[in-house]
C-alpha cells in the first residue's frame, strides 16, 4: 500500500461521515451471533496451522442494538473460535463494538461489511441477511421461493433457511436466473418435476438440494412450451419420459451432458440445457407414447426455434 493515491480520488457528491466511532470492549467468548454462516473447522485449521498469531488476528466486530439493548457478534465467528481454541481458560475476548439502531440495521451492516465492501460471504449467506433486514428485493425473492416450493440455506442458525418449509435448497443466484429465463409458474413446474423425477430414494445425495442449472433448463421449457404443463398428452408423455429416461442419471450428470450437447454457450446454460432436452424428447418414441403418432403435430408444438433463437443471439 503506497503513501500516495494513484490516480484521482473524487469524493462522491453528498458523501459525509456517518455514525460514530466504535470502541474496544471485552465480550464473552460465547457471545451469540444472529443467523450467521457456519464456522468451518477446516478453515480454522488452515488459519492456525502455525499457531495463533496476534499480528494476524484482528478484533471481531460486535454490534450493540440500541432498540433492544442487546449485543451480538456481527463479524468474526472464525476469529472468535481461533481465540477460544488458543485461550481455553478465557471467559472474555477483545472486540470492536459499533452501535446499530435495530435488528434490520444489524443485518444490513453484515451484508455491507462482508459482501458489499469485501467478498467474504457467498450469495446465499448475504441473501438471508437481506431478508432479515427487510430488503424489498430480497422479500420478493422470498415470496417466489415459497410459491415455487424451494428454499435457500444460508446459515445453520435459527432463521438461516428462507423459502418453503421442509423443501429442497437451491442457490439463490441460480433461482434468480431461473426466474429470469422463465417466470414463477414455470419455475414452480420445473422444481416440481425435478423433485419428483430425481427422488431421494434413488439419489440421496440430492435429497435436500436442487441442481440450479437443471432448474433453469426446465424453467425455460415450461415457459416456452405450455403444452408440457397443461394436462395434455404432451405433458403426460414428457412427464413419463423425464421420470423413466432422463432421471436414469443424476441431476449434475444430466445438466453437464446437455450443456455439452448444446455446445456449452457461455451465460446461456439454461437455454442450452432446455434446447438439448427438448431435442431429445422430440426424437423419443417410448412404448405407450400418446403423441408420437402425429409427428407433424408434435414437431409444431415442440418447435426448436422457440429456444434456439436465445442460443443464436
Amino acid at each position: 500500500m503506497s503513501n500516495k493515491i494513484s490516480g484521482v480520488f473524487r469524493t462522491p457528491k453528498g458523501a459525509q461521515i456517518n455514525g460514530r466511532l466504535g470502541k474496544r470492549v471485552d465480550v464473552s467468548v460465547n457471545i451469540s451471533s444472529k443467523t450467521n454462516r457456519k464456522t468451518d473447522g477446516a478453515v480454522l485449521t488452515r488459519y492456525t496451522k502455525n499457531g495463533f498469531d496476534w499480528a494476524k488476528w484482528h478484533l471481531p466486530i460486535v454490534a450493540y442494538i440500541k432498540s433492544t439493548e442487546e449485543v451480538y457478534l456481527l463479524d468474526g465467528d472464525h476469529r472468535r473460535h481461533m481465540y477460544k481454541q488458543f485461550h481455553p481458560e478465557a471467559e472474555t475476548m477483545p472486540a470492536w463494538q459499533i452501535e446499530v439502531e435495530d435488528e434490520q440495521e444489524f443485518h444490513r451492516r453484515f451484508v455491507e461489511i462482508n459482501s458489499t465492501h469485501r467478498k467474504n460471504v457467498n450469495g446465499d449467506e448475504a441473501f438471508i441477511h437481506l431478508v432479515c433486514a427487510n430488503d424489498s428485493e430480497a422479500l420478493i425473492i422470498q415470496k417466489d421461493l415459497i410459491a415455487c416450493g424451494v428454499s435457500v440455506n444460508g446459515s445453520p442458525e435459527s432463521g438461516g433457511i428462507v423459502g418453503a418449509p421442509n423443501s429442497p435448497h437451491v442457490k439463490v443466484n441460480s433461482f434468480k436466473r431461473a426466474l429470469k429465463v422463465g417466470d414463477q409458474t414455470s419455475v414452480k413446474s420445473a422444481a416440481g418435476i425435478i423433485i419428483k423425477a430425481w427422488d431421494p430414494s434413488r439419489y440421496p445425495e440430492w435429497a435436500t438440494k436442487i441442481h440450479g442449472e437443471l432448474l433453469q433448463g426446465f424453467s425455460v421449457l415450461y415457459h416456452h412450451y405450455k403444452c408440457l404443463s397443461d394436462g395434455s398428452d404432451f405433458q403426460k408423455d414428457f412427464d413419463n419420459w423425464v421420470n423413466n429416461v432422463l432421471s436414469v442419471d443424476s441431476p449434475d450428470v444430466v445438466a453437464t451432458q446437455y450443456k455439452k450437447a448444446a455446445g456449452r454457450p457461455q451465460h446461456r446454460q439454461g437455454y442450452a440445457i432446455a434446447f438439448a432436452i427438448i431435442s431429445d424428447f422430440r426424437k423419443a418414441n417410448p412404448r405407450g407414447s400418446l403423441t408420437t403418432v402425429d409427428k407433424k403435430r408434435r414437431s409444431k408444438a415442440l418447435a426448436l426455434k422457440k429456444v434456439r433463437c436465445y442460443l443464436d443471439c
